[in-house]
């Protein structure tokens, strides 16, 4: 009798061992099926996100969102991209298969491999709330305009006073400043001022305009990573470039020899960003420090996008060649010291600016 109960433990005890270890299987499994499923996601977001940018450029939108899905771990076979969606030109959808994930425990039951999908969708926001060209955050330090022929398309907040000491400075749209305003110079055109205007945070400000974090990281992510400084001192060094936006660890100087050149990358760095060289021109969409300042010390400099330094300054320093800034400028401090200088974000596109986000 003994016996036999000792048989029915056996057997009753090997039934358990066979359930705990296609538990423990099918778990781990799971577990990978889950976190592919993330990067998948991750790489659907990306790329929705970065092609909504471009909208409504079907063409351009479907390639920058097929570029940013593979640089997040997708195959470029595996992409699919569909603009307009749902008859919509402002809105774009990325699915993206991480196709045969091998099951390397449930394999045992049949179970070898499986499809794993995901899929994002980004609007691209053309209405909203209407922003200043010129966002300084700073609640210590003023907003400076000091110079001849300054023109200003978009108005202006600072969180601190509104300086305008020069000649023929001229600012279409309202200007906002938390501290007062000093207008010391001749020939000054401020029609919509308001000195006693409320704080914004720069971060919120920011995020109105589609410069959030989420979506920065993306940029960053997406980004092809130069370690240490960057110099750039001719146009055989622009063409040495990575294609896409640049992360770089570090300092980026556009040297005096490169005068002339032409940069269509947009540039997230660590550092400062300089601009030496006369004559350069920017068609990225965003000139990003993350801890320094921007500077511009010459002129001929056309920057047809975003200028962004939250922790630092932006500053154009340019003698009297033009500068001009077809977009926006958001930064921690801001000043103009120079001539001929015009900020116009009448061409960002909507009236809330570079608003992008995930809908779906």
């Amino acid at each position: 009798m003994l016996k036999n109960e000792d048989g029915a433990v056996s057997v009753l005890f090997a039934l358990s061992m066979a359930f705990l270890l296609g538990f423990a299987a099918l778990s781990a499994d799971v577990a990978m099926v889950h976190l592919k499923k993330a990067e998948m996601q991750n790489a659907a977001d990306a790329g929705a996100l970065a092609g909504a940018q471009d909208l409504p450029n079907a063409g351009n939108a479907i390639s920058k969102a097929k570029d940013f899905a593979e640089l997040n771990g997708a195959e470029r076979s595996n992409i699919t991209v569909t603009t307009p969606y749902n008859g919509d030109d402002t809105k774009i959808q990325v699915v993206v298969t991480a196709e045969n994930v091998p099951h390397f425990f449930a394999s045992i039951w049949g179970n070898t491999e499986t499809d794993v999908p995901a899929r994002a969708v980004a609007e691209k926001i053309t209405t909203g709330p209407s922003g200043p060209a010129i966002f300084s955050g700073s609640s210590c330090e003023p907003l400076i305009i000091d110079g001849r022929n300054i023109t200003v398309i978009g108005g202006a907040h600072t969180n601190h006073r509104f300086v305008a000491d020069g000649r023929n400075i001229s600012v279409e749209g309202a200007v906002t400043a938390v501290k007062g305003s000093v207008l010391d110079g001749r020939n000054i055109d401020i029609p919509d001022l308001d000195d006693s205007a409320d704080y914004i945070s720069l971060a919120d400000f920011a995020a109105s305009i589609g410069l959030d974090p989420g979506l920065v990281d993306t940029e960053r992510a997406a980004a092809q990573t130069i370690n240490g400084s960057l110099k750039i001192e001719s146009q055989s060094d622009v063409d040495a470039l990575p294609d896409g936006p640049i992360y770089v660890t570090g300092d980026v100087k556009i040297k005096e020899d490169a005068a002339g050149v032409t940069l269509s990358h947009s540039i997230i760095a660590k550092g400062r960003i300089k601009i030496e060289a006369p004559n350069v021109t920017f068609n990225g969409d965003l000139l990003y420090s993350e801890r320094k300042d921007i500077k511009i010390d010459e002129g001929g400099v056309v920057v047809n996008g975003t200028l962004y330094s939250p922790k630092d300054e932006v500053q154009i320093d340019n003698g009297n060649s033009a500068v001009t800034v077809n977009g926006r400028i958001v930064s921690h401090v801001f000043k103009i010291d120079g001539s001929n200088v015009t900020v116009d974000a009448s061409s960002v596109s909507g009236s809330g600016g570079r608003r992008i986000k995930l809908i779906e």
